[in-house]
């Protein structure tokens, strides 16, 4: 759903157009989840769904990937700190294994 109605924006302007996919904590807080893992095991399972719209975008040319980004959702707003910075803890070692596998 995201390429058809990126590209359909895209065609609307000669800009170059940003883009933003939800994050896979807030996907997770969003659905109704399985109740025989733990809820970072699920939240992981998103991760590759989320690998392919990037890759789907890419491929289509409406949003350049280096102006896409994932909103990430720590729950700084709705968690205690230590919930929150773990979330965060887990955001920064993510972003940095998607660095260094992208080079």
């Amino acid at each position: 759903m995201t390429v058809a109605w990126s590209a359909w924006a895209q065609a609307l302007t000669t800009r170059p157009m940003k883009g933003m996919l939800t994050g896979p904590v807030t996907v997770q807080k969003w659905s109704f989840v399985r109740d025989d893992q733990p809820l970072a095991e699920t939240t992981l399972q998103l991760a590759p769904a989320l690998r392919d719209e990037v890759r789907d975008l890419e491929a289509a040319a409406c949003i350049p990937v280096g102006r896409l980004w994932v909103n990430p959702d720590c729950g700084s707003k709705t968690r205690d700190w230590p919930e929150t910075r773990a979330a965060l803890a887990k955001m920064v070692q993510a972003a940095r294994a998607a660095r260094a596998r992208l080079g």
